[in-house]
């Protein structure tokens, strides 16, 4: 055991100066990494009103493994008597690169919406009949507007990093919904797949002339059609550099009228 008051040598850990350089070397791998960006998005929910997870571990439904999650918001219809529970499930990448949304106003042309809005369990479908009074409530719900078929990263090496984002984060919303042994859940079960990108979003889209068309946004809809056992395609909420208020004030919206119209349900 070193003397509390020997000197300390050159090079030795928790030298000042070599402390210094390797705090700098930790922050500059940091900024690579994506957990700045999941503690933003935790505490962003946090202000929200969410009960707030992250590193959230689930059983992926096809390889039985134990996977994560990101960040995962919750809210309750009663706090202490829950009978419907939302998650919002978010998988962070950071990104040097940007990313683009491939969309067209026919991506969800005669799919039904209740699948497009979001992750559900049989609860929620058997006793969903207003699907009028959710679209003329919830935006999330419309999708009228341009929608996803695909997304990309930018000058990506070859690595699919959009798409194993989506298979992980419907995966993560696939299992939220599940029963689970030996623990009580509210009956009704609804989960919300985003992935939130460090990195400027771009739509891509053909223009009146039939050439691609480039617009940098702050959010978007990415419908995520994989194929996997017991999955049914959904919409995956894609957030921007500049969209994590946006979105957050969506969420919101969500929160104050989807318990309401369960009820109605």
């Amino acid at each position: 055991m070193r003397e509390v008051n020997s000197p300390e040598r050159p090079g030795e850990p928790g030298s000042g100066s070599d402390s210094h350089t390797l705090a700098g070397k930790v922050a500059s791998w940091l900024s690579t990494q994506g957990y700045p960006l999941e503690m933003r998005v935790a505490a962003a929910m946090r202000q929200g009103g969410l009960g707030v997870r992250q590193s959230v571990h689930y059983s992926d439904a096809e390889s039985a493994k134990s996977r994560e999650a990101d960040v995962v918001g919750t809210t309750v219809d009663r706090p202490g008597l829950a009978m419907a529970l939302a998650c919002f499930v978010v998988e962070c990448k950071a990104a040097s690169k940007p990313w683009v949304l491939f969309t067209s106003p026919h991506t969800l042309a005669g799919y039904n919406r209740l699948f497009a809005f979001g992750v559900t369990n049989e609860a929620v479908k058997a006793g969903f009949d207003h699907p009028a009074q959710w679209a003329e409530e919830l935006e999330w719900f419309k999708k009228d507007g341009p929608v996803g078929y695909n997304l990309q990263e930018a000058f990506a090496d070859g690595s699919d990093r959009a798409y194993g984002a989506a298979t992980s984060v419907v995966k993560a919303a696939m299992a939220l919904v599940q029963p689970r042994e030996g623990e009580w859940q509210p009956p009704i079960r609804l989960a919300f797949p985003a992935i939130v990108v460090d990195a400027p979003l771009f739509e891509c889209s053909l223009d009146d002339e039939g050439k691609p068309r480039l617009v940098e946004i702050a959010l978007g809809w990415l419908f995520c059609d994989v194929c996997m056992p017991g999955y049914i395609p959904t919409c995956i909420r894609i957030v921007g550099r500049r969209g994590l208020a946006a979105y957050m004030s969506e969420v919101a919206e969500v929160r104050s009228k989807l318990f309401g119209l369960l009820g109605k349900a």
